[in-house]
C-alpha cells in the first residue's frame, strides 16, 4: 500500500514547512 507511504511523506513535509 504505497498510499500510506505517500500520506506519511506529505504529512512530514507539511510539518517541516509549518515549523
Amino acid at each position: 500500500m504505497p498510499m500510506i507511504g505517500l500520506v506519511s511523506s506529505q504529512q512530514r513535509r507539511l510539518s517541516l514547512e509549518a515549523s
